[in-house]
């Protein structure tokens, strides 16, 4: 089992066919349920499923971003080891599990990680980013072999490894520092941290 905790909602992955349930505030439908009917929830919901109301299964991650009222998770097929994004909520128009384009590259999705309308996928040895989550996720090329990813409110970072060295860069905004940078403006992706 595993559990994803949000701003107004939660989220948790159940059983061995690795169904999703959701509770908590459901504006913009960000629970998978109808949101003219239920607005709030304080038990979880039937599970989510997807447009033809199929529950969603093979699920290992889900992330969400509040402001945008949209949550997602990564579906995975054992049988072809390939991936799926499928998303819900007012932000896809949709409170079934639609699936979204995750762009181009490995067919595998490792995470997903999502901040203040910034979202990122770390698929294959890449890091995928998108700032609407309608539109196609592009690689970061210049964060090569990646390792794992992490994203917050407004800022996304990821480990690569380099020449057998390991770089923590991180990139968006910097208001607190959060990437590293000596400027708090913006930034583009820097090395923050290397390390053995």
């Amino acid at each position: 089992h595993k559990v994803y905790v949000g701003k107004k909602h939660s989220c948790v992955i159940l059983g061995t066919e690795r169904k999703v349930k959701c509770w908590g505030q459901n504006d913009g439908t960000r629970l998978g349920i109808n949101n003219s009917t239920t607005p709030f929830l304080y038990t979880m919901s039937s599970y989510v499923k997807d447009e033809n109301g199929t529950d969603i299964s093979n699920v290992y991650r889900v992330d969400a971003d509040h402001w945008a009222n949209v949550t997602c998770a990564i579906n995975y097929e054992t049988a072809n080891d390939t991936s799926k994004l499928l998303c819900w909520g007012s932000a896809v128009s949709s409170y079934q599990a639609k699936e979204k384009d995750s762009g181009s590259g490995a067919n595998k999705i490792y995470d997903l990680k999502f901040g203040s309308y910034q979202y990122a996928l770390h698929k294959g040895d890449q890091i995928l980013f998108t700032t609407n989550i309608n539109s196609t996720f592009n690689a970061k090329t210049e964060i090569p072999n990646v390792i794992s990813i992490g994203g917050s409110y407004v800022h996304m970072c990821a480990i690569s490894l380099e020449n057998n060295v390991h770089k923590l860069k991180c990139f968006g905004s910097n208001s607190y520092y959060a990437t590293g940078g000596s400027s708090t403006s913006d930034s583009n992706t820097q090395d923050t941290l290397t390390f053995e």
